[in-house]
Formats: C-alpha cells, structure tokens, sequence
C-alpha cells in the first residue's frame, strides 16, 4: 500500500503546479441538431463573486476538501491501479463512483470560484484517472472477468458491486471537465466507455436487468439503467448514433420490466407509485435525468410530459420542510415521514430541477431551488468545508458524514463516502442556475449581494446586487453593460413574494405577479438601477398526518427553527442505536435511560407489521406497556405522559418481546423531553429583529401563545457548532394548507 501511494502521488504532485488554459475555448453543451432547444441554458463563462457567507462556504469547499483530496484518500484513484489485486482494499459495491462524483462537484464548483489552484489540481487528478483506463474502456476497480457485470470475487451478498452506476458517475464527471475545458483526452475517455457500455449491452437490454439479483448490495437493476443519462450527454457532444439508440433502449424498453417510470409519468402518477420498493430509491431520478434530453434530440413529448410530471411529484409528495428528497433513501409518499433525509437525495433532485428549469421555463422550479439550497444543502455541509452530513434532520444535531455511515470508511479513503463524495455539488449546481441565458436576454435567479460579469452576444455585462437578502427583501441591482445595449433581463419574483415592489432608475413599475418572472426589456446602459422589494412576510406550513397540530415557519425563502435547551443526554443501554432523533433497536431488554425535569414528556413511535413492544418506567415504577404492532404502517403514535409532579424525573424505557401477532421486535421512537413553545396562529406576532449570535443568518422574535418572547432562526445556522435544533413547531387553530404548483410550501401568510 504504501508503494501503490506514492507512486499516485508523484502522478498527482509531479506535474506544473501552475494552472493553465487546458483548451482556449470552452464547449458550452450539444453541437449536434436537435429538435427541441432548452428555454434556458446556463451562462457559462460568468465570473461570480458573492456575499462573505456564501464565499466562506465555497473557500472551504476548495481548500479543506477538494483541493488535494487524492492526497488524504489515496484510494480515490489508487482502486483503479489495484483492479487485479486480492480483494482490492475490501472495497464497498459503490466505491468506484467516488471519483466521478467528486469529480462532478469539483467542475461545477470550479466554474463559480475560477479557483487556478483547483483547477490545476484537477488537470492532474483527471490525467491521472484517465490513465487508468483499460483499453477496453474499462474504468472500474474489478477484475476483468468481473467487469460491467457488477460482480467482484467473493460469495454471498458481499460479491456484488455496483459497477455500472461507478460508470455512469465517471462518464458525467469526465464530460463536465471537457465541457469546461475542452480536455480531448476526458472526452476520449468517456467515449470508450460508451463504446465497452454499446459493445456490451446493445440490443440486449434485458441483460442489464439480469446481471444480479435487486437489493442493495446485489447490482440492482435501478443502478445500471442510470447510464441512460451519460449516453445522452454523451450523444448531445459527439452526434453518435449508438449512443442515442442504447439510451432508447433503456428507457423505453428495460424499464417496462422495471419501474415503468416513462409510461408512469406520462400517466400522470406520482413517482412513488412506481411498482417495487427498491424503484422508488432516490437513486432512480439518475435514471430520469435522461427523459430532457431525450425530449430535445427526439421531440418525443412523452419524455417532457413524464419528467414533469414525476418531478412535480416528488417535490409534493417526498420533499420534507426543508425541500430534502426521500425519507430513509426511499421516496415513500409522505412528507411528514420520520426518517433519514439523505444529502445524496437532495442533490440528486438539485441536480434534476435545473434539467426542469432548463425544460419549462418556470420560475417556480428555480424558486425551489433556491429553498432548497438555502435549507437542505447549506444545512448538509458544514461552513469549514471539511465536512459534510449524511442525514440533515427537520430536527436533531447534525453529524459528519463520516461518523454517521462510517461503515464504509476504508483504509486510504478514511475521509470518503457516498455522500462525503457528492455533497459540494449542492454547491457547484448554482454555476447551472444563478444566471442563465435564452436569445433575447439574461434570466437572473440568484438573490443575495454578488457581482456577476457574464457577456450578451458577445457585450459584456455586469450585474452587481447591493442587499442583505435574505436577511431582507431589499435589493439593489445595478446593469452596467460596456456599451448600451437591448436585451431582456427577467427577474424572478418568488411564489411566496406577494406584494413585490420594483423600480428602475427610479421608475415605478406595476407590481409584478407571484411565481413568475419580470420581464424588463430595454437599452441598457451602464448606471442603470434596478430597485427591487420583496415581500418577506413570515408565512406558515401547516403540518399534516404525522406533523398534525404542528407548523413550519418561513421567513421568505428561509426555513425557521427553534433551539430549545436540552436537559441531560440520554443513556443507551444494550443494542439499541440513534437514527437522528429517534431510537431503533430490535433486541428485547435493550433500553434507553434520561431524565425529565418538568411534569410531562412524550413518545412518538412508529407503528408497522414488524413493529413490536415497548415498556416504560417513570421513577423506578411500571408505568405502562405500548403494542406498536398495526396490519399495515400508520402515522406514528403519540403517547404523552404528564402530570408526573414537580422535579427532575427518571425514564427508562426499555424493549419487550414482540406481540404474537408482530412479525419482529422492531421498535423505532422518539422523545420529546425538552419545552418547545406553542403558538396560536390566529394572534401570531413576528419582527425581524437584530441577531445576538454570530452565526445566525436571521433572527425572527415572536410571541407564544403563553405570552413568552421567542426567538427563531434560519434553519442553516440552527445547526451550527452541534446545536439542537426543531423545525415542526406545536401550534393551535392552524388552517389547512394545499399544495399547488404556485404555491409549493401550501404557505398561509401571517400578520405582522
């Protein structure tokens, strides 16, 4: 092993740290006709600068993680070097994807920071990797009579791998960089891969279905079917025929036999209506990142409607509070679900709204992503850069990633895993939306103090913001292209923004609609003013099913959360592990101790046909004996224990021997042994008020309904420097909420 590293690292450290042009001319996307163009396109070539916080997040990224990240975890590369090694360093069925996922994030990355430094870093680490190549176009870790079969050697479950989707994430990774850089020798590389994936599975689709058994660690199906997406990116730069027609294949053919997601969509159901339990795992939207591009090179409707209609979906049915995808890796159709709300998940839909912005045009799409940015994937990576989380609660204590899956740490990539890997693309994915272009102008989604210097045909423009949004609603947004020039610039005006007030050079304009872009189509010249109000009025989400007489409070695009004080930890006796906030075990006697110190807690326990018994002791007395076991899976159980008197009280709940009726001993729960507020929304009172912590983004004082002062923050900060932190708030007299496509939070405003 230590041979095997230092011969990497002379690869990585011996090439010119100065970084250089790899290609004089970026390649900014398809060169081949198709039928249909996206509305909008990124605009490529913009050089960003943004508020301290937000280049705080980027600075970090660049310096304590992807900047030299071969260095710290050798084995990024070094599995490729050891194919035909016993065992190759026991890697993990998916280990072959962390470079293209890296990879991914740190080009996309790259294109907001212009980092010299990075990007010379890259040069080498793609050189590198390329070189690994087998001939065949091979670029996996597995012995040659294992590969493309998502096999490796070993017996049981451990011999499967997830070779196919390793590839799918290598191919992506490989042509953001030729497509940044012109890199001839990437796009050679990817190129051998579609030939090996052509020559291997063409006409044959039913092969990628049968290579193994579904299930997790055995190849499953789902994960191969996602090279569709990298054949169509692939297509769209080289004209290739095959690539095109294996696409087809996949999507049109083996899916019939597994998920169905087209024929799904353009039904009109939901994505977790999809058959199977493993073809509602979040890593299927990989697999539909391929219908867009479909539907421009076909002009093949069915590929639009489906993907609208699934993306639509996932957003009301499986995205919590926080705009997060999926609960426990799965999209189960409840928003409310208690469950891990994995990083991956979230990029992964990220990554798939910026397709949906690019195919419909709505501004709706780029304000959900901007939500989702602001909660889910600022609160999933740390400011320092050095480390990212698995699962980001509604509530809990945010973890490194490391700790929480640190089942697939290895040697020489102590620092890596699925998530570690993927969550800076969060980040990167705004060079793909923050400014975007279509003939006639620049669309601006981005809102924040930030200094772009993008071009139109061929002028340049600068658009400079002058704001503390989201802290407030007001911006100041100067155009200043080199020479007056015509072009329309549109503003996104947020679904939650109702009474938006705009000027320009002092001008007022009529009050734009909700939910839609602003269209200012002029000659602009430099010293020209844009004066733009955002209506930042708190508006609520009223929680239902497993959320019921609960809220979540948003402060414009701002999640809020509340940072309670916690009494004493609690003690875990036995087998039985945290899982966020909650509790799992399935080990009768095992059991959890803590202490009480007002008159009341409560449990909540999720109720399931493998559901078994929990006791429970209060002071040392039997208190009571609760059956989780229901014929199918319910909205969780909610047991309050009150009037246990004055004092600081002893809880020990402890596991039982399952029910006959039960399948297992499973039990899943949580405690509420801390005061959170109460507020009654038909006298709620908020101000924005001056922030007392350092970290916090916003503050927002409100009064609860037994009169006391509280302060919420923004969901991003609630977190920091291992805070406890609440987002679904008890609330009284809520009304109903909806969800529509204009309104996609069912936000109820509140009064002042």
């Amino acid at each position: 092993m230590i041979a095997l590293r230092r011969s990497l690292l002379f690869v990585l450290i011996g090439l010119p740290m100065i970084a250089a042009n790899v290609c004089a001319a970026p390649v900014e996307g398809g060169q081949h006709k198709t039928k249909h163009s996206p509305v909008f396109t990124a605009a490529y070539g913009t050089k960003y600068q943004f508020d301290p916080r937000m280049q705080l997040y980027l600075s970090g990224i660049v310096n304590h993680w992807q900047f030299g990240i071969a260095d710290r975890n050798p084995a990024i590369l070094a599995m490729f070097e050891s194919r035909n090694k016993p065992n190759n360093g026991r890697l993990l069925p998916w280990s072959g994807e962390f470079a293209g996922k890296y990879l991914t994030g740190a080009v996309e990355v790259l294109r907001l920071t212009d980092d010299r430094q990075l990007k010379a870093y890259l040069e080498r680490f793609v050189k590198t990797l390329v070189g690994l190549q087998e001939n065949n176009g091979y670029l996996g870790p597995w012995t040659k009579e294992h590969q493309l079969k998502n096999t490796k050697p070993g017996t049981g479950s451990e011999r499967y791998t997830w070779d196919t989707w390793n590839h799918y994430h290598l191919m992506i990774g490989l042509t953001k960089w030729y497509e940044l850089t012109g890199d001839e020798e990437a796009l050679a590389a990817v190129e051998k891969i579609g030939t090996l994936v052509c020559e291997t599975f063409y006409d044959k689709p039913n092969v990628l279905l049968d290579l193994a058994h579904v299930g997790w660690t055995r190849g499953s199906q789902e994960y191969n079917l996602t090279l569709a997406h990298s054949l169509m990116k692939l297509h769209q730069i080289v004209g290739e025929a095959r690539y095109l027609a294996m696409s087809r294949q996949m999507i049109d053919e083996a899916l019939l036999s597994y998920g169905n997601y087209l024929k799904l969509g353009v039904a009109g159901k939901p994505f977790h209506r999809a058959t199977g339990f493993d073809s509602r795992r979040w890593e299927r939207v990989h697999i539909l990142s391929a219908m867009p591009h479909l539907y421009w090179v076909t002009g093949d409707e069915d590929y639009r409607k489906s993907y609208e209609t699934l993306w639509w979906s996932i957003l009301e049915s499986n995205c919590h509070n926080t705009l997060g995808f999926t609960t426990d890796e799965v999209a189960i159709g409840d928003t409310y679900g208690r469950g891990n709300i994995e990083t991956c998940c979230a990029v992964a839909y990220n990554a798939m709204s910026v397709d949906m912005l690019k195919l419909t045009g709505n501004s709706v799409v780029a304000d959900v992503m901007e939500v989702m940015h602001l909660n889910a994937l600022r609160g999933a990576q740390d400011i320092s850069g050095k480390w990212s989380t698995y699962h980001t609660g509604t509530e809990g204590i945010r973890k490194p990633n490391t700790v929480d899956i640190g089942f697939q740490n290895r040697p020489g990539s102590e620092e890596l895993n699925c998530c570690s890997v993927n969550t800076a693309r969060g980040f990167g994915l705004i060079s793909e939306w923050a400014l975007m272009k279509d003939e006639t102008g620049l669309i601006l989604n981005w809102y924040g103090e930030s200094d772009f210097k993008t071009k139109h045909k061929g002028t340049d423009v600068r658009i400079a913001q002058h704001t503390s949004y989201p802290g407030d609603g007001k911006l100041q947004i100067n155009v200043a292209p080199a020479k007056p020039t015509e072009f329309d610039l549109r503003l996104r005006i947020p679904f939650w923004s109702k009474n938006t007030k705009i000027k320009v050079n002092s001008e007022v304009i009529p009050s734009p609609q909700a939910g839609r872009y602003l269209s200012l189509n002029r000659q602009w010249q430099q010293g020209d003013v844009v004066e733009l109000l955002l209506d930042m009025t708190v508006g609520y989400w009223p929680g239902e099913e497993g959320r019921g007489d609960h809220a979540s409070f948003y402060y414009g695009p701002l999640l809020l959360a509340f940072r309670p004080e916690l009494p004493a930890e609690i003690e875990t006796i036995g087998e039985i592990h945290p899982v966020g906030p909650s509790y799992k075990s399935g080990k009768p006697g095992a059991a959890v101790k803590f202490k009480v110190p007002g008159d009341q807690f409560k449990l909540y326990c999720d109720k399931d046909p493998d559901a078994g018994q929990i006791g429970v002791r209060i002071d040392g007395q039997f208190t009571e004996k609760i059956d989780l076991y229901r014929p199918r899976p319910e909205v969780p159980l909610c047991t309050v224990f009150d009037n246990l008197g004055p004092g600081e009280h002893d809880v020990e709940i402890t596991v039982l021997e399952k029910s006959e009726k039960s399948n297992n001993n499973r039990v899943r729960f949580r405690i509420i042994h801390y005061d959170l507020p109460v507020f009654d929304l038909t006298n709620f009172r908020w101000a924005p008020v001056e922030t007392k912590d350092d970290s916090a983004l916003v503050t927002i004082e409100c009064t609860a309904q037994n009169g006391d002062t509280v302060n919420l923050v923004d969901f991003d900060s609630a977190g920091w420097n291992d805070q406890f932190y609440v987002s679904w708030l008890p609330v009284v007299k809520e009304k109903e909420g909806t969800f529509s496509k204009d309104n996609p939070l069912r936000l109820i405003r509140t009064a002042r």
